[in-house]
C-alpha cells in the first residue's frame, strides 16, 4: 500500500503526530510512505510550483492520503487549511477524487471532532472515500491501550483499502447481530438495504421492528427507574430492551430520514431507554446505520449519531445510506458485513474524541452530585472507575509544574524553549525505538 502523509504540524518530525506514522513505519512492512510536512513548508508550497505539483503527482499515485495534525483551536492548523485552498484555487482537488483518505490527530480533545469534521468536508467535496480517523490524546502512544487502539486503526484502513473479493464472506459465526428498524411496507430502498445486509453478513441476523411491538408512551419521567433500574410502564418495552438490545452482539440501526431525524416511533423507543439512567450497558458493542434519506444535508443528525457513539463508548462501523447508486450502495453495505465480522472477533476501540470525553465529563459530574438519588448510576461508575476526577492525573500534573519552574527565568526560558519541541516527543520517540528493537529481535 502506498501512503501520502500530509503533515500539518508546524514542527514537522517533532511534532507527537508525526511520531505515529513513525510508529506506523516500523511496526508494519510492506507499505511505502511518502511525507510531506506541508505545515512546515507551506510558504515554499505558495511560492514553489514544482514542490506542489510533486505533492499532486504522488497523491495521484497513491493508495491513501493520510491527514496528520495536531488540534490547538477548534479546526485545522492554519497551514492544513492554506494547504487547502491552494489544492483549491489552482484546481489541482481532481487529484484526490477516488482516493482513500483518512485522518491523525493529536490533541487534549478540546473539540478535535470539529477539527476533523472540517477535513471530512473538504474530503467529501473532492469525492474521496473517507475511512474513519484516529483522534487521540497526546499522550495515547506513550500508553500500551493507545498503541493498541492505533493498531486497530491500522487494521481498519487495511480492510477498507486492500479489499478482497466481493464475493467472499467471512466464515459463519453464531454471534446475533439485531437490526433495530421502524421498516414500512412503502420503504422500498431501506428494505432493500436491510436485505443486501442480511445476504452478506456472517452472522445470525434478526430483525426488530419497532411497529411491532406495543410502547404506550414515551418516558414520563417519574424518576422510579432511578431506584429500582426498571421502567414502571407495563407494556412490550422492557422485554424487548432485553432480547434485542441487552442480549445481542452487535446493532444496526436501519431507519429512513423524515423531517430532519427519524419517525418519532424511534425517540418514543428511545426516551424510554432512561430507564438504564446514565450507564454505559453497550460499551464495546460494534453499531452501524443503515439510513435511507439525504444525510449529508443534515449534519445535526450525524453529530447526533456519531455523539451517542462517542459517549456510550460503543464502536461505530459506518454510516451507509442510499445517497449513491445502489452497486455503491452495495459495496458499502458488504464492507460493513466485513467490518463487523473483525469487530466481533477483535473487539477492536478507538481514542475517545471531546463528544465523548466531554459528554462523560458531564455526566460524571452530575451522577457524582446526585449520588444520593441516582443510586444505580452511582453503583455503575463506581464499578466501573469512571469518577476519573482530573486530580488523579499526578504524572501530567508533575509535568506541567517542572517545565512551568523552568519557564519563570528568562535566561532559562531562551535555552529551555528551543529544546521543549524534543522534550515533549522524546517519549514517543521511545516508544518507536522500543517497537525498532523489538522488530529486529524477531
Amino acid at each position: 500500500m502506498k501512503i501520502v502523509v500530509l503533515s500539518g504540524s508546524p514542527k514537522g518530525e517533532y511534532s507527537i503526530t508525526y511520531q505515529y506514522i513513525k510508529y506506523w513505519e516500523t511496526i508494519e512492512t510492506g507499505n511505502v510512505f511518502k511525507t510531506f510536512h506541508i505545515g512546515q513548508l507551506i510558504r515554499e508550497i505558495e511560492k514553489d510550483e514544482n514542490l506542489l505539483l510533486d505533492i499532486v503527482n504522488e497523491v495521484e499515485k497513491a493508495d491513501l492520503v493520510l491527514w496528520v495534525y495536531p488540534v490547538y483551536t477548534f479546526i485545522v492548523p492554519y497551514q492544513v487549511m492554506r494547504f487547502v485552498e491552494i489544492i483549491k484555487e489552482r484546481g489541482l482537488n481532481k487529484a484526490f477524487s477516488n482516493k482513500h483518505t483518512s485522518q491523525i490527530a493529536t490533541s487534549c480533545h478540546f473539540y478535535d471532532h470539529t477539527a476533523y469534521n472540517y477535513l471530512r468536508q473538504v474530503c467529501n467535496d473532492w469525492k474521496m472515500h473517507i475511512i474513519p480517523g484516529h483522534l487521540a490524546d497526546m499522550g495515547d502512544l506513550i500508553e500500551k491501550k493507545g498503541q493498541k487502539r492505533f493498531k486497530d486503526y491500522i487494521t481498519e484502513i487495511k480492510l477498507m483499502v486492500e479489499q478482497t473479493d466481493d464475493k467472499i464472506k467471512p466464515s459463519k459465526t453464531n454471534k446475533i447481530v439485531t437490526i433495530i428498524t421502524d421498516l414500512k411496507e412503502e420503504d422500498a430502498n431501506l428494505k432493500k438495504m436491510i436485505q443486501i445486509y442480511q445476504e452478506n453478513s456472517n452472522c445470525d441476523v434478526q430483525i426488530f421492528n419497532l411497529n411491532n411491538i406495543k410502547i404506550k408512551s414515551g418516558c414520563l419521567g417519574c424518576l422510579h427507574c432511578t431506584v429500582e433500574g426498571q421502567c414502571v410502564i407495563k407494556d412490550d418495552f422492557q422485554e424487548a430492551l432485553i432480547k434485542y438490545v441487552k442480549n445481542t452482539d452487535a446493532i444496526i440501526y436501519a431507519s429512513k430520514i423524515e423531517y430532519h431525524w427519524f419517525r418519532s416511533i424511534w425517540k418514543k423507543f428511545d426516551d424510554r431507554q432512561f430507564c438504564n439512567g446514565h450507564r454505559i450497558l453497550l460499551a464495546g458493542v460494534p453499531i452501524g446505520y443503515l439510513i435511507s434519506g439525504n444525510l449529508s444535508s443534515e449534519p445535526n443528525i450525524r453529530d447526533i449519531i456519531e455523539s451517542r457513539a462517542e459517549v456510550g463508548r460503543v464502536y461505530l462501523l459506518d454510516i451507509v445510506t442510499d445517497e449513491s447508486d445502489w452497486e455503491r450502495i452495495t459495496s458499502n453495505i458488504k464492507m460493513m458485513t466485513k467490518k463487523m465480522a473483525w469487530a466481533l472477533e477483535q473487539k477492536p476501540e478507538r481514542p475517545i474524541n471531546f463528544q465523548g470525553v466531554g459528554g462523560m465529563k458531564v455526566l460524571r459530574d452530575l451522577v457524582y452530585s446526585m449520588r444520593g438519588m441516582l443510586q444505580e448510576d452511582h453503583r455503575f461508575y463506581k464499578k466501573n472507575k469512571i469518577y476519573d476526577f482530573p486530580q488523579k492525573q499526578k504524572k501530567r500534573i508533575i509535568q506541567g509544574y517542572f517545565i512551568g519552574f523552568f519557564m519563570r527565568n528568562k535566561k532559562t526560558r531562551i535555552k529551555v524553549l528551543p529544546k521543549l519541541k524534543q522534550f515533549m516527543v522524546a517519549p514517543h520517540q521511545k516508544v518507536v525505538e522500543n517497537a525498532k528493537a523489538g522488530s529486529f529481535n524477531n
